[in-house]
């Protein structure tokens, strides 16, 4: 029975992404989460930091959320409207029973203390990741007008897509600078950059692909939208037009 119960409890997570167990299972699912966490972390994936926000009760999975680290000031910004997922059928007595539920679990504010932690955890991550300590991280449970399809057991099972590392992902997310630099050494080995250069203009979109103010054509085109793709970018949607620095490059 007390299996049944929790399990109803999980389901229930599933639409609103709250903790609203007892307090004996709400430590257990919590613990769990805090392991997963972790090893999120460990293996470098950047939703490490959406796990550790649900286990606090800081969002809810059906409610539009972001999560923003600008200017070394972190921002979680849930927003209370109850959304429901696109195409889903869901009876008005169902929402109306989640919506009760939500209001007797509400999201709890960060407290001060709670977000340097979240701080200190997110610069280790980001210089794990070869990132400097102040970039830009952003991360929200919308993309594009689509609303999230994470749910608890998302994240609970190891072999979901939310668990798995996805370049296009930490792309969005601001993480890749690593990636970013194995494109700059392809480009100075096909000489499209010169050597002593220190910084050159890049420009990429779904018409064209511009480095250094040469747009590429042919074999080089196709050749560096694979290496863009490795890199995170989703040519379909993704543009961009500045300066990339050229790091020290070891011989």
């Amino acid at each position: 029975m007390r299996m049944k119960n929790f399990l109803c409890s999980l389901f229930a997570i599933c639409f609103l992404g709250i903790l609203t167990l007892n307090a004996q299972d709400r430590s257990e699912l919590s613990a769990r989460l805090s392991k997963i966490s972790q090893q999120m972390f460990d293996e470098g994936n950047e939703k490490y930091i959406i796990v550790d926000a649900l286990k606090d009760r800081l969002i809810a999975l059906d409610k539009q959320f972001s999560i923003e680290y600008i200017h070394n000031k972190l921002t979680i910004d849930p927003r209370l409207d109850l959304n429901v997922r696109q195409g889903s059928e869901v009876p008005e007595e169902t929402k109306n029973e989640l919506t009760e539920m939500q209001d007797q679990a509400p999201i709890v504010p960060m407290s001060d203390e709670l977000r340097e932690k979240y701080i200190s955890k997110l610069q280790l991550f980001l210089q794990q990741q070869g990132e400097q300590p102040n970039t830009i991280f952003i991360i929200q449970n919308k993309y594009r007008g689509a609303a999230s399809v994470t749910t608890i057991a998302d994240i609970l099972n190891p072999h979901s897509a939310f668990r798995t590392l996805n370049a296009h992902d930490r792309y969005i997310a601001g993480i890749e600078t690593v990636a970013r630099n194995k494109v700059i050494r392809h480009m100075r080995e096909d000489q499209l950059i010169a050597a002593d250069q220190k910084e050159f203009m890049v420009s990429y979109s779904n018409t064209a692909i511009v480095v250094d103010h040469k747009e590429l054509k042919g074999e080089m085109e196709l050749k560096y939208k694979h290496f863009l793709t490795e890199m995170g970018v989703d040519l379909s949607y993704d543009t961009f037009t500045g300066n990339w620095k050229i790091p020290a490059f070891k011989q």
